[in-house]
């Protein structure tokens, strides 16, 4: 289950990077107008903008302590403990730590796409 959630959170940040390279890079104003009112009218959904981000900054804290749960497991790792467990931790740590970066990047992308399309839209008008 958290799989698919981390993967649907990696969808989102996809979409977000998008959207900022499209209102980033010069377009017509027409073309820039379109992607402004298709984000506007998600936004509207306030119940869909409130989900989602508190969806992604659950995902943001659960990474985060599960990112902390392995380091400390990582400390009390013995020296002449078993490869298979050391290699196990290791790749739990990765992963935690991945998706902690995925997770808060993609909460700045949204703070980023608020105000770049603020800033975009006053330029159109």
């Amino acid at each position: 289950m958290a799989s698919i959630l981390y993967t649907l959170n990696f969808a989102i940040c996809v979409i977000l990077i998008i959207t900022l390279i499209l209102l980033l890079i010069p377009i017509p104003n027409i073309v820039k107008k379109q992607i402004l009112n298709l984000s506007h009218w998600i936004i509207k959904k306030r119940i869909f903008s409130i989900t989602l981000l508190v969806i992604v900054f659950i995902l943001f804290v659960d990474a985060f302590s599960r990112m902390k749960h392995y380091e400390g497991i990582k400390q009390s790792l013995a020296f002449d403990a078993p490869i298979n467990t050391r290699i196990s931790t290791y790749s739990e740590l990765f992963r935690s730590q991945r998706n902690t970066y995925i997770t808060f990047f993609n909460l700045f992308l949204v703070l980023v796409n608020w105000r770049v399309g603020a800033m975009v839209r006053k330029v159109i008008n």
